[in-house]
């Protein structure tokens, strides 16, 4: 099975979520960020989206597969470790 569209958008919007949780963001996490927005592709409707979930838990809920699981956790880590 492979992650859906909406999984993989919100991914990405859990990771920015978190990474923009202290208000300040270091430069090379911005990077990894800004790699993965463009290796997928993000469209600025799917970029408007992004901005306007709020709710992490709802984000949460919207990531099902075992796939999509393993990738924000995968993803979590490189933005940590940069």
């Amino acid at each position: 099975m492979s992650i859906s569209r909406d999984e993989l958008v919100n991914v990405l919007t859990v990771v920015s979520f978190l990474a923009h949780a202290e208000r300040e963001m270091h430069a090379a996490e911005k990077k990894v960020l800004i790699a993965a927005f463009k290796a997928a592709s993000i469209t600025p409707e799917e970029q408007e989206q992004m901005k306007a979930n709020t709710s992490l838990e709802e984000m949460l809920e919207h990531i099902q597969s075992v796939e999509a699981k393993h990738a924000l956790v995968e993803l979590m880590a490189l933005v940590a470790a940069s």
